[in-house]
Formats: C-alpha cells, structure tokens, sequence
C-alpha cells in the first residue's frame, strides 16, 4: 500500500467510526508546510460547530506502517492521538482574531529559510496562540501581518526577542547530566566525566530552543562558564550543543560531526545547519568556522 492508498484508507476508516458513533464530523485532508520546507499530510476531524481543530500528521503514522506495524494497530494510535486532542483545551477562535495585545505573543525561531539572516540561518517570527500543558499553537507572521500591525522590522524584533525570552527561559545544561535526566535508567559510561565538558543550551519547553542563542548576552554568557571562546555546534532547531575552544578535539572533527549527526539522525523538519560556529569573546561576535 502506498502513501495516497493508505491516507485514503485512513479517511475511509475514520469516516465509518465516525458513522458508527454517530459523530458527523467532517474529515479534510491537506498538505502543511512546515519548518524548512518540509510538506507533511495533515488530517482534521472537525465538528460543525468547531471553527478550529487540531491537526493529526499522518506521515510518521505510515512510517510506522511500513515498518511492518498492522494497519489496525496504527489505525488505533490515530484514534487514541484525535482523543487526547479532544480533551485538551480547544483553541477560541476569538484568541486567532483578537490581535489587541499581539506584540505580547510574537516569538522568535531560527530556521534555514530565506528571511532575516543570521549568518547561514534565518529569525523567523510567530504569533504564539497558547503555551500550555496541552502544547504550543502558533502561526507564521508573514508581510501581509506586518503590513496590518503597522510596525517596523527592527520593532517586530525587539518585541518578539523580549517576549521569547520571557516565554521560553534558556536551559545551559552539561550534556551528560541533561542524557541522564532524559533517559533515566541508562548507566552513561564512567568516561563521560574525563571528557572536556560538552554543554547543552535549549528552553525549559525543549522547543525550538535554538534560539537561545540569540538571546540578551547568551553567548558572553555561555562563554564565561568555560572562561574561553565557544565552539558551537547546531544539533537541531531544539538545541544547540557549545564546548569550549581549547578543547582537544579538531574543527574538522566537530564539522564531521555535526554533518553525521544532520545525516543519519536529525530530521528534516527539525534541521538547523551543518556549519560549525565560534563565539569570540574578544570581538563579541558569532562567526562561521
């Protein structure tokens, strides 16, 4: 079965549980374009009465098929995701259309898509719509946004890189104690601690929090908690990675690194760069090595 064989047979089943339950929502299927380019097939089950419903992606779900998971199994993971969905708090369309306080909700991201440059990358902006324990909602601010809010670039900035700061606090981490809090139960081999420190630097939400580094002072900050320049290595759009400069380890090896690392485990979609950054703290700045 292929991908458009299987999305259909996914609406076909969905529609006669729906039949069977006597629920007359109706089902669309649409492409979504999300971070860097990466188009993924997006289901909405939405009541006549809902302006706004969740989105279930269905792309890993057939990946999960084609790994030899039953279609039955993988038809009962949509359904128990479209569930939990339904209990969470559902998004007002008043909260999309009310812009009132929009310079409060604008946010930052670092992506590789043509906007704002920031060496190879790009600062892209979004309205956040809610931040809870349900999840993040948000939208792409694009021209026709701005143009609207009747605000300047350089105004768009400075707010959305206060409240980023405000709303998504930094996380510096050394690697080997943020592996352990994430995989509890899993002994680290002893050696990690002869290692020259590798640092971890995210959010307290552990998304999108790239762009940290773009915070007040970040960088100078990262820096002195080694007491030298920085090397910095972009693990994904989540995090990025920093060690120390007097390190015993060669660019070239931190380069290989990282292009293995964007090869064989980071996703498309969650993609950053493969270049190899350094922070100098003498010339205050964030250069490509």
């Amino acid at each position: 079965m292929n991908f458009d064989e299987f999305i259909a047979r996914v609406v076909d089943e969905m529609r006669s549980r729906l039949l069977r339950q006597g629920d007359g929502s109706d089902i669309r299927v649409n492409k979504v374009l999300k971070n860097n380019g990466v188009e993924l097939t997006a289901m909405n089950v939405c009541k006549s009465s809902e302006e706004v419903c969740p989105t279930i992606y269905l792309d890993p779900f057939y990946r999960d098929y084609e790994q030899g998971m039953d279609f039955d199994v993988v038809m009962e993971d949509i359904c128990r995701l479209r569930e939990a969905n339904c209990r969470c708090r559902k998004l007002d369309i008043r909260d999309v259309v009310d812009e009132t306080k929009v310079m409060d909700n604008i946010i930052l991201r670092l992506e590789s898509a043509p906007f704002i440059e920031f060496n190879d990358l790009a600062i892209t902006f979004r309205r956040v719509l809610s931040l809870d324990n349900d999840g993040l909602a948000t939208t792409i601010v694009n021209n026709n946004d701005v143009k609207r809010w009747r605000v300047s670039l350089d105004t768009l900035y400075k707010n959305a890189l206060k409240n980023t700061q405000r709303m998504f606090p930094c996380v510096r981490q050394n690697l080997f104690d943020a592996l352990k809090g994430r995989y509890e139960g899993i002994d680290f081999d002893d050696d990690c601690d002869n290692v020259d420190e590798l640092y971890m630097l995210s959010n307290t939400h552990g998304i999108n929090g790239a762009t940290a580094v773009l915070y007040d002072g970040m960088l100078e900050e990262c820096a002195n908690m080694v007491g030298d320049d920085i090397y910095i290595l972009p693990s994904s759009v989540h995090e990025l990675l920093f060690i120390r400069a007097s390190a015993d380890y060669t660019e070239d090896y931190y380069k290989d690194l990282i292009r293995e690392a964007n090869k064989v485990t980071v996703s498309a979609m969650d993609y950053l760069s493969d270049s190899l950054y350094m922070y100098s703290r003498e010339k205050g700045k964030l250069l490509i090595v």
